[in-house]
């Protein structure tokens, strides 16, 4: 089965992959969207999202700039009148 990473930088792609072949071993990167920090993750949302819908999963990685941001309300904030499909999973990672 094939995947789709968003990613912000080098390091969340690691991450993505090393999730991937720890606990999705059948899983292969079909593409890698991103590398130009959180915004462009964020302006790319609704196309990941039909990535998600059309073709196969994805998983996005990004990271809290601010410390005083959390997970939920950047969620929520990125979903504003989108429809998120169960095969687009974002996860924020928090030190």
């Amino acid at each position: 089965m094939l995947i789709t990473l968003g990613v912000e930088d080098e390091l969340s792609e690691a991450v993505a992959r090393r999730l991937i072949s720890q606990y999705t071993p059948n899983l292969v990167v079909a593409e890698v969207i991103g590398f130009q920090g959180r915004s462009l993750l964020r302006h790319r949302l609704r196309d990941l999202n039909n990535i998600a819908r059309n073709q196969w999963p994805v998983l996005v990685i990004t990271d809290l700039d601010r410390p005083q941001s959390c997970p939920p309300a950047l969620l929520q904030e990125w979903r504003q009148g989108l429809s998120i499909v169960p095969d687009l999973l974002i996860r924020v990672a928090v030190l």
